[in-house]
């Protein structure tokens, strides 16, 4: 038993893994930095004058301007950036673009030309969007390398973190994390949320384990956790909260020699720290300064028209609002509203800090503090959910963190915890981080129970000849037929039903749509699909929700130790179909109908 366990955890991020592998994201606002930042670094400086255009994530300082991403990212990838530019990736990324352009669709260009984000010049705009949309395979292939594979890491070390709350529970709480939660679609951009997220975590793990283990002082350990925190720094600069907490959390350990423990936590985070002081120094002539400071607001015509985009308060950071809090949790971006799972999560903090064995307590504290230092500093910055990102973004390292709540959820409220755990859905808003007018693949949007909408004609909206097309459409037909289907037995409570290979019936519910209000109702279902058909996601970003709700279903199926229960949920097949047909994944059906 404990073999097969431990084999489920590889097996499990392997199916996570290829689910994500295959999405190819629209670069936006903030991929464009980061590619802008890795083919100047590639050159030799540190100035992105030649590629500014290409993105808004820009500052202007001194006439230069600058990326204002840390470049902690660009650093690890790097290598392979150079690597793929000698064997001539940016032209078989052309071929591929020229290839789907001349197939009839474009994969990766935007619908809309702005010209007024590229000094109101259309040859600037097509030529900085072309070389954008050039980037997109380039930038697939640095997150592979950047992204992906240190989501899967931080999936394998929260799930030890997991085991050691609670036995037997690692794989589903990984799984969890990786397919419920923001972790999912981040793992699919080339940001630097995962591998910065990645660190933090990776030095309260060490920590945690130096402390727990019975002996004197490992100051390799602490000196190691610290230069993990510090390289957390250089992906992400809000990331010196973690550091600093969990620097706290060593020395706050019961044991003699606190200075020593001090400065082997504080020598290797100097250590980790000093490669982003030396950047600012190469970069801009300051170690203190950052590359937030005269972040670029407006364009206009000169690329620069307005500076400033951070400078109220501290780089954008004010007092906390409370508009602001009640958004980056309940809005239709918000935290909790995108992964309710996480209640539970922040419940078995709560039961692991009351445990009266005490074993666990420190760490209940840790995490508390992390999720209540990065709530408090997100609700005063001044763009609380960070722009045109799945989710509140700024909130990404508190989740391996509260992941370790849901061992304690997994073990003593399973059922609960089965219903809120699904796949990830939102939507995505415009901001400075992506092209408002980008036709971006939307992973995150796929976790939510879409309806396959057909386009049936309005009757009442329509000239009289389009009526009588549309009283020839099965739906509408159904509708007056309901009554004489129903005295037949075609749809009583002895109709045959057709079953799914899964065992699924299929519910009354679905042949309810065939009322009086068939119509209207598939009128305003054209409506809202003509007002969301940009956020359609394509074939691509399909099959990796795919991999990802099967990745999430193995989870739910190995917490319970136990068969999945089947579910009675609607049939998106079977005679007299409706207006709006459930597809598989919103009926709960996992297989094809026969």
């Amino acid at each position: 038993m404990a073999r097969s366990r431990r084999r489920r955890l590889p097996v499990a991020l392997a199916v996570f893994a290829c689910a994500c592998a295959v999405v190819v994201q629209s670069p936006g606002w903030a991929q464009t930095s980061y590619m802008a930042l890795s083919k100047a670094l590639s050159s030799g400086t540190p100035q992105i004058d030649r590629w500014h255009w290409e993105t808004h994530d820009v500052a202007y300082t001194d006439g230069h301007y600058y990326s204002v991403k840390p470049p902690g990212l660009v650093f690890a990838t790097l290598p392979l950036y150079r690597a793929l530019d000698a064997a001539g990736a940016e032209r078989v990324a052309r071929v591929a673009r020229i290839r789907g352009e001349s197939g009839g669709g474009a994969p990766w260009a935007s619908r809309k030309l702005p010209a007024e984000q590229y000094g109101f010049s259309r040859r600037r705009a097509i030529a900085a969007r072309t070389t954008i949309v050039n980037d997109a395979p380039m930038a697939w292939a640095l997150g592979l390398l950047g992204v992906l594979a240190p989501a899967v890491v931080l999936l394998a070390l929260v799930a030890r973190g997991a085991e050691r709350i609670a036995a037997g529970t690692g794989t589903a709480v990984a799984l969890t994390l990786g397919t419920g939660t923001l972790v999912l679609p981040f793992s699919t951009l080339y940001f630097s949320h995962v591998l910065s997220a990645l660190l933090s975590f990776a030095a309260f793990w060490l920590v945690w384990r130096e402390r727990s283990r019975s002996g004197g002082l490992r100051p390799a350990m602490l000196g190691l956790a610290g230069l993990l925190a510090g390289l957390a720094v250089l992906c992400e600069y809000p990331l010196a909260i973690t550091a600093g907490i969990v620097g706290l959390y060593a020395l706050a350990a019961r044991r003699p020699g606190v200075v020593r423990r001090a400065l082997a936590y504080g020598g290797g985070l100097a250590a980790g720290v000093a490669p982003l002081l030396a950047y600012h120094w190469w970069a801009f002539g300051s170690p203190l300064h950052m590359s937030y400071a005269n972040a670029v607001a407006k364009t206009g015509f000169s690329g620069h028209h307005e500076i400033g985009l951070n400078d109220g308060g501290f780089f954008g950071i004010t007092m906390p609002r409370p508009e602001a809090a009640l958004e980056l949790l309940f809005s239709g971006r918000g935290l909790l509203t995108l992964a309710p799972v996480l209640v539970l999560a922040i419940a078995g903090v709560v039961a692991l800090w009351r445990d009266r064995s005490g074993g666990h307590r420190a760490e209940a504290v840790v995490i508390a503090a992390v999720a209540l230092a990065y709530f408090v500093y997100n609700a005063g910055y001044w763009l609380p959910l960070g722009g045109g990102s799945p989710g509140p973004r700024f909130l990404f390292p508190i989740l391996p963190f509260l992941a370790l709540g849901l061992a304690i959820a997994w073990r003593r409220w399973p059922a609960p915890t089965l219903a809120l755990t699904r796949d990830l859905g939102g939507d995505d808003g415009g901001g400075d981080d992506d092209p408002p007018d980008d036709r971006r693949q939307r992973p995150w949007n796929l976790g939510r129970p879409h309806a396959r909408v057909r386009h049936l004609p309005a009757q009442r909206a329509r000239p009289r000849r389009h009526r009588a097309r549309a009283r020839r459409h099965p739906a509408v037909r159904d509708r007056h037929r309901g009554r004489a289907r129903g005295r037949r037995g075609l749809d009583g409570p002895r109709a045959p039903r057709p079953r799914c290979a899964l065992g699924a019936s299929r519910d009354r519910r679905v042949g309810a749509v065939r009322d009086r209000a068939a119509a209207p109702a598939a009128a305003a279902l054209r409506r809202r699909a003509d007002a969301d058909r940009r956020r359609q996601p394509d074939r691509a970003a399909r099959g990796s929700a795919c991999g990802a709700a099967a990745a999430a279903q193995f989870a739910r199926a190995l917490s319970a130790g136990r068969r999945a229960p089947r579910r009675r949920a609607a049939c998106a097949r079977g005679p007299g179909r409706a207006a709006v047909e459930l597809t598989p994944r919103a009926a709960g059906c996992r297989a094809p109908c026969v």
